[in-house]
């Protein structure tokens, strides 16, 4: 590593404590003499996996998810309903360079799209209980929503799973592109 890098990471290191502890910081600016201090408020940083997305012209909804966390789901939803609400008709989501996630959440997200009793996902292990197959448990909001799902080398893991259960369910078409 540079040695710039080693003193971001260094610096990022010192920055991180527990949320509502404060954290006291002396910056150098050009062309002043005394460092400027400041003193902050930790606080926990939630980072959405789902931007606000875009509609293009002829009602084409575009949203990225990217990785799959926790709040996905939730995210995803609201995402879904704003863009349905502005005159969405089709989606393109977009599942390039998503490192994947949490595999209940992969599934949670698959089953949005998905009508119920149909396999998401199934997991094989060699230890007794290992193995375990997810189905679908709820009617999909969006039946008869178009959906395209893109992908490429640098998607994985959850992101998988939901671009594999969706074409495997008839509910969606992939592409593969190129890695950028």
């Amino acid at each position: 590593a540079t040695e710039e890098t080693r003193a971001v990471a260094q610096c990022v290191k010192a920055l991180r404590g527990e949320a509502g502890s404060s954290v006291k910081l002396q910056v150098r600016r050009a062309g002043m003499a005394d460092e400027i201090p400041y003193q902050l408020t930790r606080a926990t940083v939630h980072v959405r996996s789902v931007p606000p997305g875009n509609l293009f012209t002829g009602g084409i909804g575009y949203i990225s998810l990217n990785p799959v966390a926790e709040s996905s789901t939730e995210e995803l939803t609201a995402e879904m309903d704003r863009m349905l609400g502005k005159g969405m008709k089709s989606l393109i989501l977009d599942l390039r360079g998503n490192p994947g996630g949490l595999l209940d959440q992969g599934v949670k997200v698959a089953d949005l799209f998905l009508d119920p009793k149909q396999e998401i996902v199934a997991t094989r292990g060699r230890a007794r209980g290992a193995t375990k197959t997810f189905v679908d448990g709820a009617p999909q909001a969006w039946g008869s929503l178009p959906i395209v799902a893109l992908v490429h080398d640098g998607s994985a893991s959850a992101a998988e799973i939901i671009s594999g259960a969706c074409p495997t369910a008839g509910r969606a078409l992939v592409v593969v592109l190129p890695a950028s």
